[in-house]
């Protein structure tokens, strides 16, 4: 199931936006796609255990990771559920 092109170049505007942020030292969650958010903060909190800093190149790279793995999700979700859906139907 392919995702609308128009909502792959939001998320990657989104995720350029907030990687610039990031490197700059200032917290660019609110300019990060939303469907990554909860990921996004569980990583920052990770990063910052770890006292990594990334240039934005390293941030668009994480940012764009979790992007593509919630997608990932997404579909796997989905997939699921037709599987679930197959097995009720007579």
């Amino acid at each position: 199931m392919a995702e609308p092109e128009n909502d792959r170049l939001r998320q990657l505007e989104q995720a350029r936006r907030a990687a610039a942020e990031f490197a700059r030292g200032r917290d660019g969650t609110r300019l990060a796609p939303p469907e990554i958010v909860d990921e996004l903060g569980a990583w920052t909190r990770e990063l910052e255990t770890q006292h990594r800093n990334l240039d934005e190149e390293g941030w668009l790279i994480g940012l764009l990771t979790l992007v593509c793995l919630a997608r990932q999700s997404r579909v796997q979700r989905l997939d699921n559920d037709a599987i679930r859906r197959e097995r009720i139907a007579p």
